[in-house]
């Protein structure tokens, strides 16, 4: 268990995950998952180049939506890695919706990465799908 001791496991119908860690700032959450559900939760971004955090705007939404699909298109599954910074108080956190989202995964995030994975299908796979 994280410091935090917040951790929302991945699921399939929650397509995210989220665990909470103690920096030095303060209590952080970080969210990896889907990225048409994940970025819908970023409202800011980090640039890696200057360490600058801007907010997102619908021209820049568009061109990472293109971005991922560009990965789509070469059978690359993608992920959204985010994070942001928590009140002090986390104590009370409410309850999930009827996919187990807390409300507390659903906005405020800035995004730090758009990654595209390649899911290779083992040799033995092909055997237990009957």
């Amino acid at each position: 268990m994280p410091d935090g001791g917040l951790r929302f496991p991945f699921s399939s119908s929650r397509k995210r995950m989220s665990t909470m860690v103690n920096t030095a700032k303060g209590s952080c959450l970080l969210i990896k998952g889907a990225s048409e559900y994940v970025l819908g939760a970023c409202e800011k971004i980090q640039y890696w180049d200057d360490n600058t955090i801007k907010d997102m705007t619908p021209e820049l939404v568009q061109e990472i939506k293109n971005n991922i699909t560009i990965f789509a298109r070469k059978t690359l599954r993608t992920l959204v890695l985010a994070f942001k910074y928590l009140p002090s108080q986390t104590d009370n956190i409410e309850e999930a919706d009827e996919h187990g989202v807390y409300e507390i995964e659903k906005s405020g995030f800035t995004l730090l990465c758009i990654t595209g994975i390649r899911d290779i299908l083992r040799p033995t796979v092909k055997h237990s799908v009957k």
